[in-house]
């Protein structure tokens, strides 16, 4: 199974991702703070324990997104959509050049 990508919109703020996180019960990992080389993680793992959701803000590209791993991904997605509409860089040219800066395949982009 690849792992899903979902490029957030400015009006999902990080604070945003943590409540959904908390409402799901998810359990929080860690957080691998932001250095000069590295970005901003916070790392989630469902009840389950068969998906790992990271919230990631690289600051080099200027860019937030999600990266989700394991069972259930669709699943997952659908609540992440839903916090103040669709926050995945839609119709946006920008959204898929970063998945193919990220190496990623464009199955997150939403159109």
């Amino acid at each position: 199974m690849s792992d899903l990508r979902i490029v957030l919109k400015e009006c999902v703020s990080n604070d945003d991702i943590s409540r959904l996180a908390w409402q799901q019960s998810w359990e929080l990992d860690g957080i691998c703070p932001r250095t000069e080389k590295t970005p901003l993680t916070k790392i989630w793992t469902t009840p389950d324990e068969q998906t790992g959701i990271h919230y990631i803000e690289y600051f080099y590209i200027n860019a937030r997104y999600i990266l989700i791993q394991g069972k259930n991904q669709d699943k997952i997605a659908e609540k992440i959509r839903a916090i103040k509409g669709k926050p995945l860089a839609n119709g946006c040219l920008y959204a898929k050049q970063l998945l193919n800066v990220l190496g990623a395949s464009t199955t997150g982009y939403v159109n």
